[in-house]
């Protein structure tokens, strides 16, 4: 019966047959084809056998993995390539297969019968589940890595990469900070906390950034302060020039007994400073910037079979964590009362410590530094990431409207070129 078709090729259903070939490094290669009618499945494994041997005869290294390798398998690839360049984001990425990707496709699909009807369906089903516009679109850009990266390979996983039809994004965070806005700020602010905000304004360096800084960071001879490769975000150096206002601030604190390892910004016990979520909040309420009332928030315990509350061995509690070791929070809820059931709402800042970063390069931009400059002295390896955030505000528009108005005053004219008189 296998006579009557052609050499190498085996019907195995009714509607399903399978090629072999050896490649060209001498191992047997196995696919199954399948086909809406015999006739049809016949026809593409005539076909899908004659492509294979033609990439053998050229060279071109051939496996049979592009028809039977998961798409988990692809995500796999991903999570190790990760790891190996040791980059920072690999729990991240690792969690959005694991938590969404991996789930909603199976741990059986096969990469190749994944279509863009298939992503289509996954965006509703993401929209459903009350996911953030950014949040799918990093998700689509994970999945759309994992089939890049297979095609890349020697041999080739995947010869085909579907088509993602990758959202819009959102308007970027309109968070920036004016100078009257940073006063204000420091005026309510501890003491022990105006330095940070200061230098936070200066350099536009991240929160952890600036807490983490020793005096040892600090070069007042060289004129400058940096921050160690593997100590950012990307795991690259930076330097910040020592303006003479940075040079003043960074005096200002330096303690008169200086040891190794000694934070530069410090509590008033002489401690290293953490977070200050709390007084960042009271500043800017105080100060009459935006506020947002947002539901409080716990940790959850973990608990033995018992029901009791897991403890470590100095009998501190033990909490839940996602995969990236974040711990798990629920809203805080009213127990009694008319509001009982209900969440409890907490203060919190609507401008961040992180908005410093958008506007300490948008102030460098203004005074004429090169935005590749700008965007080094920040911390921005991606020129459209500080163009997404290069926000005009309206003290630009001010500025805009005084050099309009000044040439009107002097020429007569809104513009220079314009041939309009002053009437």
């Amino acid at each position: 019966m296998a006579s009557q078709f052609p050499k190498g090729i085996t019907q195995r259903g009714k509607c399903s047959f399978r090629i072999h070939y050896t490649n060209a490094q001498g191992k047997q290669q196995f696919e199954t084809i399948t086909g809406p009618t015999p006739e049809d499945a016949l026809t593409e494994a005539i076909r899908i056998k004659a492509i294979r041997q033609g990439a053998i005869a050229e060279g071109i290294p051939t496996t049979s993995k592009p028809h039977t390798v998961t798409f988990m398998e692809l995500c796999a690839d991903v999570v190790n390539d990760y790891e190996a360049r040791e980059l920072p984001s690999k729990p991240d990425i690792e969690g959005r297969y694991r938590l969404h990707l991996i789930p909603f496709f199976g741990q059986t699909k096969r990469a190749a019968q994944i279509t863009t009807a298939d992503f289509t369906r996954y965006v509703v089903h993401r929209r459903r589940e009350g996911a953030a516009t950014e949040t799918i679109k990093r998700e689509l850009e994970a999945a759309r890595r994992a089939f890049l990266l297979a095609r890349k390979a020697t041999p080739a996983k995947v010869h085909v990469v579907p088509h993602i039809n990758m959202l819009e994004e959102g308007v970027p965070r309109q968070g920036y900070f004016e100078l009257s806005n940073l006063e204000a700020v420091c005026r309510h602010l501890p003491p022990h906390l105006v330095p940070t905000a200061r230098f936070g304004y200066i350099t536009g360096w991240r929160h952890q950034e600036v807490m983490t800084r020793t005096l040892a960071h600090v070069d007042f001879e060289a004129g400058t302060v940096r921050l160690d490769p593997g100590e950012t975000k990307n795991k690259k150096g930076r330097t910040f020039p020592m303006t003479k206002e940075l040079r003043a601030l960074l005096k200002s604190i330096w303690p008169k007994k200086p040891f190794p390892g000694m934070r530069l910004f410090r509590t008033p016990d002489g401690g290293g400073i953490t977070r200050f979520d709390k007084a960042w909040t009271t500043a800017c309420r105080k100060a009459g910037l935006p506020v947002r009332w947002v539901p409080k928030q716990q940790a959850v315990p973990l608990l033995n079979e018992d029901g009791s509350v897991q403890r470590d061995e100095k009998g501190k509690t033990l909490f839940k964590r996602d995969a990236k070791g974040q711990l798990v929070l629920v809203p805080v809820l009213y127990k009694r009362g008319k509001k009982k059931g209900e969440p409890v709402l907490i203060c919190r800042a609507a401008v961040y410590f992180h908005d410093f970063r958008r506007t300490a390069y948008r102030n460098l931009v203004r005074l004429g530094t090169p935005p590749g400059v700008a965007r080094a002295a920040v911390g921005w390896l991606d020129a459209k990431t500080a163009e997404r955030y290069d926000i005009v505000s309206q003290s630009d528009l001010d500025v805009l409207r005084e050099r309009l108005d000044a040439n009107y005053a002097k020429t007569g004219r809104f513009y220079a070129n314009s041939g309009e008189s002053k009437s």
